[in-house]
C-alpha cells in the first residue's frame, strides 16, 4: 500500500465537451459512474480509510481572457461542470478535485458550478509554466487573492513542469493566505536520452523539493 489517504476518480477529462471531441459524449454518464465505482473498489482492496476525490478538469479551448470562447461561453461551461459534478456526487465521492486548470477565470466558473450542485469539500488546483505563471498568465498572488472568497478547503497547483515550480507557487501563495495549500507536482517534462523517455527530476531531487514545499506552507 502506498499509504494514500485520498485517491482520485479517473474522470479528469470526462466532461461532455472533451468527450464530444472523442465522439464519446453518449458515454458521459457511464464513464463518470464507472470512475467512482473503480475508486471505491480500490479503497475496498486497500482495506484502510481513504477519501475519494471526484476529479474534474478544464474544458479545453479557451479565449484570450482565459474563459471558454465561442459556443463554450461562461454559462454553458458552468452547466457542463455542474453536470459532471452532480453525477460524481450522486455516485458517492467524498470531495472534489478541480485540477490542472490553465486559467483562473475558468477555475472560478468550475468552482461555482460544483458548489451549485453539491456542498462537498472542494480542492482547486492550477498548472504553471517555467515562468511560474498559468498558461493564461495568472500569477500565484492573483490566484490566492481571487480564491480567498471561494468556498474551497484548499487550493494550489498540480502537474506543471516539475516540483521546483510548485515550490515557488506555494511559497508565494503562503504569504497571502492562511488557507491550506496543495502541491501535486509531476517529475518535469520528459526528454529522450539514449532512445528512452527520461524525467529530469529524479527521486532524490523530488523528495528534497517536496520537503521544501511542506516547509513553505503546503
Amino acid at each position: 500500500h502506498a499509504g494514500s489517504e485520498v485517491i482520485q476518480t479517473n474522470t479528469f477529462g470526462a466532461n461532455t465537451v472533451r468527450l464530444a471531441a472523442e465522439s464519446a459524449e453518449q458515454d458521459f454518464d457511464a464513464i463518470n459512474r464507472a470512475g467512482v465505482t473503480l475508486a471505491k473498489e480500490a479503497r475496498q482492496l486497500a482495506g484502510q480509510p481513504i477519501w475519494i476525490a471526484g476529479a474534474i478538469g478544464p474544458l479545453g479551448p479557451l479565449g484570450n481572457e482565459g474563459v471558454p470562447s465561442g459556443a463554450l461561453d461562461a454559462a454553458y461551461a458552468h452547466n457542463v461542470f455542474a453536470q459532471q459534478a452532480a453525477v460524481l456526487a450522486e455516485e458517492g465521492v467524498d470531495l472534489f478535485a478541480i485540477q490542472t486548470f490553465t486559467a483562473l477565470a475558468e477555475l472560478r466558473i468550475a468552482i461555482d458550478a460544483v458548489r451549485s450542485v453539491s456542498a462537498l469539500p472542494i480542492i482547486a488546483e492550477m498548472t504553471f509554466t517555467e515562468e511560474v505563471l498559468t498558461p493564461a498568465g495568472d500569477t500565484p498572488e492573483q490566484i490566492a487573492q481571487a480564491l480567498a472568497d471561494k468556498d474551497v478547503v484548499a487550493f494550489g497547483g498540480n502537474c506543471s513542469v516539475g516540483p521546483e515550480v510548485l515550490a515557488q507557487v506555494v511559497e508565494r501563495m503562503a504569504s497571502l493566505t492562511r488557507r491550506p495549500l496543495v502541491a501535486e507536482p509531476n517529475a518535469g517534462l520528459p526528454t529522450y536520452v539514449n532512445g528512452k523517455l527520461t524525467y529530469v527530476a529524479g527521486p532524490d531531487y523530488f523528495g528534497e523539493t517536496a520537503r521544501h514545499i511542506v516547509a513553505s506552507g503546503a
